[in-house]
């Protein structure tokens, strides 16, 4: 099997040039998803820290150019140690994510059923169709999913289980230290 089929097969059908292109498409369009990654997952550090629910320090603009600096780089150092620490293996990095992205999905899910339960006065923006038995049915494939991952690869799971459990320590520290609250960037973001 090739690391590089869509090349390859660009090779085959219209020959090495062909190949090239398709390589330096990728890797833009690798570079693009990195951009979008860093740039938009910074803003979750952020908007905690304006909550004051994680470090003070995050929720700082920039004075210049309006973005959120502390937090854009503390998503770039937790991506490098990330990758670092899986010391380049993207496959193991990815199904740790993946393993903990199913674990808040399927929560997601669960509050879903929690909330229109224990709240079932508050106006919803959106109608859950099929409730409860749609959202029951995503949980249930989500626990599926997760213990799946569990199974095929205990390791990875367990790293990403750990990784949940140091933003837990993360937040926690935080909060308990007092260092919350509104940043201390001149200007918010629009």
């Amino acid at each position: 099997a090739s690391a590089a089929v869509a090349a390859d097969t660009a090779v085959r059908l219209a020959g090495p040039t062909a190949g090239s292109l398709i390589t330096i498409g990728a890797m833009l369009s690798i570079l693009g998803f990195v951009n979008v990654v860093l740039l938009g997952n910074s803003r979750i550090p952020f908007a905690m820290a304006r909550d004051g629910q994680f470090l003070a320090a995050a929720g700082r603009v920039h004075p210049r150019f309006g973005t959120p600096h502390v937090a854009i780089a503390i998503m770039v150092v937790w991506s490098l140690v990330l990758l670092f620490g899986t010391r380049g293996e993207i496959g193991s990095l990815l199904s740790g994510v993946v393993f903990a992205d199913w674990i808040f999905f399927g929560l997601g899910g669960a509050s879903v059923i929690v909330l229109r339960r224990t709240e079932p006065g508050v106006t919803r923006p959106y109608r859950a169709l099929g409730y409860p038995v749609l959202p029951a049915l995503f949980v249930v494939a989500a626990a599926a999913g997760v213990i799946s991952a569990w199974v095929a690869a205990p390791v990875t799971s367990a790293f990403g289980t750990g990784l949940l459990l140091v933003g837990v320590v993360v937040a926690r520290y935080g909060l308990r230290t007092g260092d919350r609250g509104q940043g201390s960037g001149t200007t918010p973001l629009s």
